[in-house]
């Protein structure tokens, strides 16, 4: 996973730097393009356990809404000055090789940005954003929901997933009242919410320059890696075991007693769950709500 937020950071280089001295900007190459479809469009959620979505610039959200199988378009923006020979976008309209494209296979739906390896002038391409929305019908059951993004925000609402996989780069990466037994984020210059009224059974959090805020009624097992990051708890309840290493990191309590045992360890309540806090130069907040 690592490696996947390397090759958002190279990623998000290339398409906002440009690359060589035309200033060219290179989207992400995968594998059996002609696989994909080219449209906006509907799968049974029968058929789906898995989604997975490659973002780039604009929004990612994933819904659970009254529908009655998954569904999923885009809505693009562009400043039309940038755009002067047509080489994104016609009569109002992306060009094909600019519109999202879906596969379904072996039970998963991928979703990607634009066609395989497409480059444009960068120029062209700075301020385009293309905003994704996927509705899921109410009670689908997954097993992942994999969302990779750069600079796109990812909003997901009431999703059930057996594990939630985020990775970002300059984006806000936010579940909402999701369901699941897993949720691994990584974020680059971006932050991190969870507010949910069901916590997950484990959480792992690695985070850049940003921040992560969880809501949630308690935790039993969370691991929390951050550099230049603040990190902030606000729980119903505290039956944790706290360790908290890093240089130039605080630790702040409000509203719970604990003890503190060895160097930097703290036991909350019955001490039964594990959270591990790895920060250097933020700030760590655990509160009662």
């Amino acid at each position: 996973m690592k490696k996947t937020v390397c090759a958002l950071i190279v990623c998000a280089a290339l398409l906002f730097c440009g690359c060589g001295p035309a200033a060219i900007t290179d989207f992400p190459s995968y594998l059996s393009e002609s696989d994909y479809t080219v449209a906006t469009g509907t799968v049974k959620a029968a058929d789906i356990k898995q989604i997975v979505i490659e973002w780039v610039s604009g929004s990612v959200r994933i819904e659970e809404s009254d529908v009655d199988q998954i569904t999923f378009s885009e809505v693009n923006s562009l400043d039309e000055k940038t755009d002067a020979l047509g080489e994104i976008r016609k009569d109002k309209e992306l060009t094909e090789s600019l519109k999202m494209r879906y596969k379904t296979e072996g039970g998963t739906l991928t979703i990607r940005f634009c066609k395989s390896g497409l480059r444009v002038r960068a120029g062209a391409v700075k301020n385009l954003k293309k905003d994704l929305t996927v509705y899921v019908p109410a009670g689908t059951e997954l097993d992942l929901t994999d969302v990779n993004v750069v600079s796109s925000d990812v909003y997901m609402n009431g999703i059930k997933s057996a594990k939630t996989t985020l990775n970002g780069v300059s984006a806000s990466l936010k579940l909402a009242d999701c369901t699941t037994g897993e949720a691994v984020i990584r974020t680059v210059s971006g932050s991190v919410g969870i507010t949910s009224g069901t916590a997950p059974d484990r959480i792992e959090i690695e985070s850049v320059s940003g921040k992560a805020a969880l809501d949630l009624p308690s935790v039993s097992e969370l691991k929390v890696d951050c550099v230049s990051a603040d990190v902030s708890l606000s729980l119903h309840s505290a039956d944790f075991t706290l360790t908290l290493a890093g240089i130039s990191s605080a630790l702040e309590v409000n509203g719970f007693k604990y003890d503190k045992k060895e160097d930097r360890t703290y036991v909350f309540g019955s001490g039964e769950g594990t959270v591990s806090i790895q920060s250097v130069s933020g700030s760590v907040l655990i509160e009662s709500k």
